[in-house]
């Protein structure tokens, strides 16, 4: 026996059978319930705007009751374009289908999942603001949206077989016109009407109302919390509550807004400002003073120093009057440290008495205050009273000590 007839033997009997499996007919669903979508290749064309050849895309979709269609020409498949792409669906068919079915491509499912997809955060918004909802088939699963399926391989070769536009908005406007006066008038072998006939009697007036406007298509990135509490986006600066220095937050960004969100809530929406401009909350008062040094305002220490008393802010006043104005500034904020540390009074009065004596030193300030100097009242100073000279003749005291006796048998020799 050859080993190709044992082979054929194998494949006969115990191999399990190949072949298309059984089919099981999908009902169609309500007028205006499902809107299978689906991308495809159309092919290489010129494109007169980059002056090279490209790869032209297309954004097919099908209503599923009517199979009425639409084709959206595309260069990529983002998600920004798969958002443009449903706003110009929403024009054609003059309104919002109820759900979505799209097959599994990054611009809208992150991660697949048969229960529990998990959808991009941009699209999911988009979804929820025009009201529709999204039922992704399964991985390679084609039959699950079947009847777009078709009509991407009845696009390519009616549609853009042997047509040379070179802008794309040649090949938008042809499409469209290619789906109203051609695809949507063929008689349809399972519906056996006309497509757009068909929708414009029945599907048209179960849509949800069109869009008045178009959406505004927002971006997602993060950003962390600098230690003077701003958050940097798109080189622009917003100020934000303090406690968060150190953080990370997620931030929406829009044509006219700034979202900034922490652990999964919004907690400041802001109109957003041009580049290298600061907008967002009020200045506090400890960034106030981070604010001081980076943007060299006297004037603004200068009016905080009033609030402490006027010794304080004439000390101020000299310290900002003098060169090295970083370490000047830096002395003036350790001598509002002092006042938020001991309190604006003992600090002002000792403010006080160095400025009498013509000094303005924030350390000797300091040193006042812990002694507790500015309140103590100086004794009056007195003259000693001058010592009484010596005699003439005064001895110390040695001079006159007892002189030892002469033990028996010592002589006492001159």
């Amino acid at each position: 026996m050859s080993l190709r007839t044992l082979q054929r033997f194998m494949q006969t009997e115990l191999a399990k059978a190949r072949g298309p499996g059984a089919t099981c007919y999908v009902a169609d669903c309500a007028p205006g319930e499902e809107l299978q979508v689906d991308y495809e290749q159309l092919g290489l064309v010129e494109d007169a705007d980059s002056g090279t050849r490209r790869i032209l895309h297309a954004f097919v979709c099908t209503a599923v009751h009517s199979r009425h269609c639409f084709v959206y020409p595309c260069w990529q498949e983002t998600t920004e374009s798969t958002i443009q792409a449903l706003e110009a669906t929403w024009e054609f068919f003059g309104g919002v289908f109820a759900g979505v079915i799209p097959d599994n491509l990054k611009a809208v499912v992150i991660k697949p999942d048969p229960i529990q997809p998990v959808f991009n955060e941009v699209f999911l918004e988009y979804s929820q603001a025009r009201g529709f909802l999204i039922g992704p088939a399964r991985v390679r699963r084609p039959q699950d949206k079947g009847r777009v399926e078709n009509c991407v391989k009845y696009t390519q070769s009616d549609f853009f077989a042997g047509e040379t536009w070179t802008h794309l908005d040649d090949w938008r406007q042809a499409a469209a016109l290619w789906c109203r006066e051609q695809a949507g008038q063929r008689k349809h072998g399972t519906t056996g009407r006309q497509p757009r006939l068909h929708f414009e009697e029945v599907e048209q007036q179960a849509l949800l109302p069109k869009p008045l406007s178009t959406w505004d298509i927002p971006r997602w990135t993060t950003a962390k919390v600098g230690r003077d509490n701003r958050v940097r986006v798109d080189n622009a600066f917003y100020r934000i509550t303090a406690g968060l220095i150190g953080e990370e937050l997620r931030v929406r960004v829009d044509r006219t807004t700034v979202r900034l969100a922490h652990k999964h809530s919004i907690i400041h929406v802001f109109v957003r400002v041009e580049a290298h401009q600061t907008g967002g909350l009020p200045c506090s008062s400890e960034a106030c003073a981070q604010d001081s040094i980076a943007s060299r305002s006297p004037e603004r220490l200068q009016a905080q120093a009033a609030q402490y008393g006027a010794a304080v802010a004439e000390v101020a006043q000299r310290l900002l009057g003098r060169g090295l104005w970083f370490s000047q500034v830096r002395k003036v904020l350790h001598l509002f440290k002092l006042c938020d540390l001991y309190g604006k009074s003992p600090v002002d009065s000792a403010c006080a008495k160095l400025l009498a004596v013509d000094a303005d030193d924030p350390v000797q300030v300091e040193r006042v205050v812990k002694l507790g100097l500015e309140t103590r009242v100086p004794a009056p100073v007195t003259k000693p009273a001058a010592a009484a000279a010596p005699g003439k003749y005064a001895r110390d005291n040695h001079t006159w000590q007892k002189t030892p006796s002469l033990s028996q048998g010592e002589q006492h020799v001159i």
